[in-house]
């Protein structure tokens, strides 16, 4: 059973054993670091895990803790996953609030300074004998980074595209986008659109989108002053 008289940065430091192993196992990690003296490989230790995915993710995701617990077989992982994002936000929001929470899990966005910043997470420098953040370029560490601590690694990554209708470019009459487009032609084009009938010139997921906008073109008020031009959908 998990310990429960453990302190919480004894629980921080197997959980940084753990985060190490998945990287080990995934991408090619290593380690060095102090808080080596937290952690006794001779006791029973149960480690909780909660993430979001579907059933191959979960699949995927249990054959490296499998590879984990072969290692180290003082510890025990137990898993809750959940299919929606919002559905493990929510239970981590209720069960951080009522004190528990489990040992390791994922967030999305800027969560993960949230839970820093609100001192829910234990800084990965600590626990350099475990995990090694060298391999990891400074801009992926960005969303989980307060006050240059760290406290989260990537698991992945999303590119941003642009899928484009050529059919209802011809019909507006707007000439297709060349490879030097930036956002003022976005921005003409999508208004060209537009006006031209009931077809809206851009349709966009904003929360994916909008962070990359105002970074390229750092003007945010943009898309706001022209509502025609884009009709946004939240996930």
């Amino acid at each position: 059973m998990k310990p429960t008289a453990a302190s919480f940065k004894r629980r921080a430091a197997l959980g940084g054993a753990l985060v190490a192993a998945l990287a080990l196992t995934a991408c090619g990690g290593g380690g060095g670091g102090e808080a080596a003296e937290d952690y006794d490989e001779n006791r029973e230790i149960t480690l909780e895990v909660a993430w979001w995915g579907n059933d191959e993710r979960a699949a995927l995701t249990q054959e490296v803790f499998d590879l984990f617990m072969e290692e180290h077989e003082n510890i025990t992982i137990q898993t809750t996953p959940t299919g929606d994002p919002e559905d493990l936000f929510n239970r981590l929001s209720t069960d951080f609030a009522a004190g528990g929470g489990p040992d390791l899990f994922t967030l999305g966005g800027a969560m993960p300074q949230e839970y820093g910043g609100a001192g829910m997470l234990y800084p990965l420098e600590e626990l350099s004998e475990y995990v090694d953040l060298s391999p990891y370029e400074d801009f992926t560490l960005t969303n989980a980074t307060v006050d240059d601590v760290v406290y989260g690694l990537p698991t992945g990554g999303n590119a941003i595209g642009l899928l484009i209708n050529e059919t209802t470019f011809e019909e507006a009459g707007v000439e297709l986008p060349g490879d030097d487009w930036d956002w003022d032609d976005l921005h003409e084009k999508a208004t060209a659109i537009s006006d031209h009938g009931d077809v809206v010139g851009l349709d966009l997921r904003i929360q994916d989108i909008i962070s990359t906008y105002v970074s390229q073109y750092n003007d945010p008020t943009r898309l706001r002053e022209s509502p025609r031009v884009a009709r946004g959908r939240a996930s």
